[in-house]
């Protein structure tokens, strides 16, 4: 009489196992003429070999031999187990405009799953992190820093954990150009008033402060405001 025999076994996601390994058949010769099925094909897969583990969780495995008699079937159990993440790694830019964002990414071992991810920053203040689905992070510069330590910590299933670190330098959005505008038709008497507007190019430049000098102070000055008085002719 023939027969059939899977063994039970536990995979880890990615494993391949062939037939011959997975299949005890008597007589041999009929673990050529067995049909095979899965009943998850998103926990295993077929190959023409065997299978390949390729989602975390339990589904069955069935071996069947189409036999005169009636068919010989034999069913199990594979568990396919997740993978730990033994090692990750950052990368991105290294550098961010204050108000500018970049992003950053992370490698891990193929095949891992069911673990989470954490970014923190060194100084906090320094930048704004927003995690993403995929695991990477969005980082936006928030103030001037000449060295930020991006820190991403990778916690397995088992609590077990990994870490890396990424340098970043935080900088300064400049001023291009400053435009001043003069209200039109502008004629200032002595002990007459009047005040200068101007536009800081690009409008996201980090500092903004304007200092205000007059050239000839004794015919007029000027105030922090830009606020010109006339002195005297000239």
């Amino acid at each position: 009489t023939p027969s059939l025999e899977i063994s039970s076994d536990s995979i880890t996601v990615g494993e391949p196992k062939t037939f011959d390994e997975l299949l005890t058949a008597s007589p041999e010769e009929l673990a050529d003429e067995v049909v095979w099925s899965v009943g998850d094909g998103s926990i295993l897969a077929l190959t023409q070999s065997g299978v390949q583990a390729i989602g975390v969780g339990t589904t069955t495995l069935t071996a069947t031999y189409h036999y005169l008699m009636g068919d010989v079937v034999a069913t199990t159990e594979i568990t396919v187990n997740p993978i730990k993440v033994s090692t990750v790694t950052i990368s991105g830019g290294s550098s961010v405009k204050v108000g500018g964002s970049i992003d950053l990414s992370i490698s891990v071992d193929e095949y891992a799953s069911g673990y989470t991810v954490e970014w923190s920053a060194d100084p906090a203040t320094a930048v704004r992190i927003d995690p993403n689905a995929d695991g990477s992070a969005s980082i936006t510069g928030e103030s001037v820093a000449d060295s930020v330590t991006i820190k991403v910590t990778v916690t397995n299933f088992d609590g077990t954990f990994v870490t890396d670190t990424h340098t970043l330098e935080v900088q300064k959005v400049p001023v291009e150009s400053i435009e001043i505008t003069t209200p039109e038709g502008t004629e200032l008497g002595v002990g007459g008033t009047t005040t200068l507007e101007y536009t800081i190019n690009p409008d996201d430049a980090t500092d903004k402060t304007v200092t205000w000098q007059s050239s000839v102070p004794n015919v007029a000055i000027v105030d922090a405001d830009g606020t010109i008085h006339g002195m005297a002719e000239g």
